[in-house]
């Protein structure tokens, strides 16, 4: 199916499959009652985002059972052709210690070396997704 605009809309078990394949994304969230965008590395398990942060971190306090945006997209500007996946839903921290062990196992890496983490999931509530077809 695709929008007015020509675009494929996406299945939402495609957008899982995509984000499944990607490893970088953005956490749209608030920050001083503003909106705030935020990249990070991240990995999938069990159909929700895991996002490994800094213990007391900005994005811990921000996104702690808050509901957020995180986005993954792939573009190849000389096809002109690509993908966008957008999820929106409660964040949480992953504090389960099975839950834990699984998550640490998944090896999120982080842009700045942790002395101590913390993992952060987002259950998608809304998944959608588009194709630009080359």
């Amino acid at each position: 199916m695709f929008d007015t605009e020509g675009l494929q809309e996406l299945e939402a078990a495609e957008c899982l499959r995509l984000l499944a394949g990607a490893g970088l994304g953005r956490v749209v969230l608030t920050e001083r009652a503003m909106p705030a965008v935020q990249v990070v590395n991240f990995a999938m398990y069990r159909g929700e985002v895991v996002i490994r942060t800094s213990d007391g971190g900005k994005l811990a306090a921000a996104t702690a059972n808050a509901v957020v945006g995180f986005e993954v997209d792939e573009f190849a500007t000389d096809l002109r052709a690509g993908w966008s996946v957008v999820v929106v839903g409660q964040a949480s921290e992953v504090s389960d210690e099975n839950e834990l062990r699984d998550v640490r196992d998944l090896h999120v890496r982080t842009w700045m070396p942790l002395a101590d983490d913390r993992f952060i999931r987002i259950r998608p509530q809304i998944v959608n997704g588009r194709r630009l077809p080359a």
